[in-house]
């Protein structure tokens, strides 16, 4: 995934975690019970679908996008590293603002608005190399304006998803999310092989256009429920940054699990940036096999995804992230060793390292989403999931370039090993601190108070 254009979640009066005259935890999630009755299984099926085929066409353009860049516009190591690291620049500038942003407004209009927005973006692509003008410096403003969007609609996902769900059901819809989310990676990158083979790679591009306009129509058939509070829209955007603050860094398990997936995103956007430029510089593999290579590795995500929830039951959160950890790194720093083999056996075993890439990613992801929901009120939830994301992926355009830069200099090879080491280390903060000893997400309480 070398563009990682991942996309993910609803509302009412100011909440204090602290509060007694305030609902109990019992009572809201009994509310949130009765909402689940009556709209969460239409709701959460129509967007669930919609965005798992959104995701699809997703998983198109994460292969036909970096083709396009290194086979039409010849783009080097430095280049990609840009590419990535502009498309990741939207979390750090704007991730915050946008956080406040989703806690004020509708999120259902917010994830109709982007779809829109993604589409007519995307279609810049197609018609600029149709037309002969697509050049890298196009490109480049194009993924920047693409990355904006993307922070709104997966703040806004993210934040939706739980106003609809028991908590108690809160890791199984991630990781229903996750598989759909590796289902996508399964079959978008075949589909993005076959088409840049038989049109182009900017043409593959269309399906994602479609897909997005797809979501976008299929969002006006959710409920828009309002159960839980909106942020004030008079407090101060100051106040609710630091409140926001407080509610991930204040509370030492979700603080260890934040820097934790921080450390890891850092090291796997410095893999993704070079990973497609690998399969093509030093495993010499076409278009068509790419998408292969990619569609196949993600077996390994649809399998984490698959057993995340029950694995994280039987062993205990906790342990179960931090193996999920080191089993991804891993993957990253064998994935050069496939540069040792040729032919079929090269793509078999690069296809294998990045399954177990996905594996170990998809498994974390399942066991630490809930976390933020769970400890935090969901009036709070917009800004919550914005500062877990500026401060994850905010690193990510540093972690991009450095592998830009590493990879002109010493290699992709050694540069991919490197990337595995450092995404392994994310495991200490898991170790080192009280979220290795969850057993049940479901179980946490809040421990400070958020107020103020």
């Amino acid at each position: 995934m070398t563009i990682v254009l991942i996309g993910n979640l609803v509302r009412s009066p100011e909440i204090e975690v602290a509060s007694a005259a305030l609902p109990s935890p019992l009572e809201r999630t009994a509310q949130i019970r009765t909402l689940g009755r009556i709209a969460l299984g239409r709701s959460f099926r129509v967007l669930w679908l919609s965005q798992s085929i959104s995701y699809l066409g997703s998983q198109v353009t994460v292969v036909a996008l970096p083709l396009t860049a290194v086979l039409v516009l010849r783009a080097g190591p430095f280049e990609m590293g840009v590419l990535l690291a502009l498309a990741r620049l939207p979390y750090l500038l704007i991730g915050l603002p946008a956080g406040a942003l989703v806690d004020r407004m509708s999120r259902r209009t917010l994830l109709f608005a982007t779809n829109v927005s993604l589409a007519l973006t995307l279609t810049v692509i197609p018609v600029a190399n149709s037309g002969g003008w697509l050049s890298l410096r196009l490109l480049l403003v194009i993924v920047t304006v693409w990355g904006a969007l993307v922070v709104v609609f997966e703040l806004s996902y993210l934040s939706f998803v739980p106003e609809v769900i028991d908590r108690a059901d809160l890791t199984r819809a991630q990781g229903l999310t996750e598989v759909s989310q590796s289902l996508g990676q399964l079959g978008g990158p075949a589909i993005a092989g076959w088409f840049v083979t038989a049109v182009s790679a900017p043409a593959a591009i269309g399906v994602d256009i479609v897909t997005y306009v797809f979501a976008a129509i299929a969002v006006l058939a959710v409920a828009n429920p309002q159960v839980s509070p909106r942020a004030e829209r008079s407090e101060a955007f100051v106040a609710g940054i630091r409140r926001s603050a407080r509610a991930v860094f204040k509370q030492p398990v979700l603080r260890a699990v934040t820097l934790g997936n921080a450390t890891f995103v850092f090291w796997f956007s410095a893999y993704t940036a070079l990973s497609v430029l690998f399969l093509v510089d030093d495993l010499g593999a076409s278009p068509t096999v790419v998408g292969l290579i990619v569609a196949a590795s993600s077996v390994g995500g649809l399998i984490g995804a698959a057993v995340a929830p029950r694995v994280g039951e039987h062993f205990g959160t906790g342990q179960v992230m931090t193996a999920a950890l080191v089993a991804g790194g891993f993957g990253i720093a064998v994935l050069p060793l496939a540069g040792l083999l040729s032919g079929v056996a090269a793509a078999i075993g690069a296809a294998l390292a990045q399954a177990i890439v996905w594996f170990g990613f998809q498994v974390f992801n399942v066991q630490q989403v809930p976390f933020r929901y769970v400890l935090n009120p969901s009036e709070l939830h917009g800004r919550v999931n914005a500062m877990i994301r500026t401060v994850s992926w905010g690193a990510a355009p540093a972690g991009a370039l450095l592998s830009g830069v590493l990879g002109e200099t010493i290699g992709l090879g050694p540069t991919l090993t490197i990337c595995g080491i450092g995404a392994a280390s994310a495991a200490g903060w898991i170790v080192i601190g009280p979220a290795r000893h969850v057993q049940h997400v479901a179980d946490l309480a809040p421990t400070v108070r958020l107020s103020g």
